[in-house]
């Protein structure tokens, strides 16, 4: 008897196997562990980096033009205030100087090296010397706790690696990530700042009543819901303006409180 095998009308691939939801979601939590771990371990060493770089080694920074930022007559009187500040020992040895953005919205931030930048609509909308110092030493404060060059080198190790072993579009999801990742160590600085700033304008300012100028005004302008907090790189204006509040009452409460002298 001959055989006659039968023609295959439907083939199956048993060597590809099958991927599952199950597998998938494995794979998904094996790559957002990996990633966790790889930026906490690189994100130390690259902070820890930041945190010890000498300032003759920041200072260098300084030197290097911001593209932007120019030097104004307009400056005079918040130069004025820096360099009132400028006076208190703690300060780092950095070359700080001021420097203006051309910019209609009311902000300012700190440039590695020792420059703080201020825009247009920061001037105009702070109309009192004491929210301006405050400001300003906001900004220093950044400097002092080197929060520039601990994010410098945080993001600058983790994205080399990942960008050693990935693809573009991995590189592009990873970022992405890191970015939301990221505000959470900005809000935390954000706040150290504050403290900061707090402390240093009560060293050289007397009257510390319009420090929170510039919170209290950018809070009339926009009101902000509770929820943001989760997605911005700075805390809630409300939530800034009732801390600094409550350490302020809370300073004030401690030197009006009546010292008991031990008897002999």
């Amino acid at each position: 008897m001959k055989f006659v095998p039968k023609e295959l009308v439907h083939t199956a691939d048993a060597s590809r196997g099958r991927e599952t939801l199950r597998t998938r979601l494995q794979f998904a939590i094996t790559v957002v562990l990996v990633l966790g771990g790889l930026y906490l371990t690189l994100g130390l060493v690259g902070e820890t980096a930041g945190r010890f770089l000498p300032d003759s080694w920041e200072r260098q920074f300084a030197a290097v033009p911001v593209p932007g930022l120019t030097d104004a007559p307009v400056l005079d009187p918040a130069r004025d205030v820096l360099v009132r500040l400028m006076q208190d020992e703690s300060l780092r040895e950095l070359d700080y100087q001021l420097l203006l953005l051309d910019d209609s919205a009311p902000n300012a931030f700190a440039v590695i090296g020792g420059t703080i930048g201020v825009t247009q609509g920061l001037l105009d909308m702070v109309e009192s010397e004491e929210g301006l110092a405050f400001v300003l030493a906001h900004e220093l404060g950044h400097h002092q706790n080197r929060d520039n060059p601990r994010r410098m080198g945080r993001r600058l190790l983790f994205g080399l690696v990942v960008g050693m072993f990935s693809g573009q579009a991995t590189t592009s999801v990873v970022n992405g990530s890191l970015e939301m990742v990221e505000s959470g160590h900005s809000r935390s600085q954000e706040l150290a700042a504050d403290l900061y700033a707090l402390e240093l304008v009560r060293r050289k300012f007397d009257d510390t009543e319009r420090m929170l100028e510039f919170f209290h005004k950018m809070f009339e302008r926009r009101e902000e819901a509770r929820w943001e907090r989760y997605f911005l790189s700075h805390p809630l204006t409300q939530e800034r303006i009732e801390r600094l509040e409550a350490r302020m009452e809370t300073r004030i409460e401690a030197r009006m409180e009546p010292r008991i002298e031990s008897s002999p």
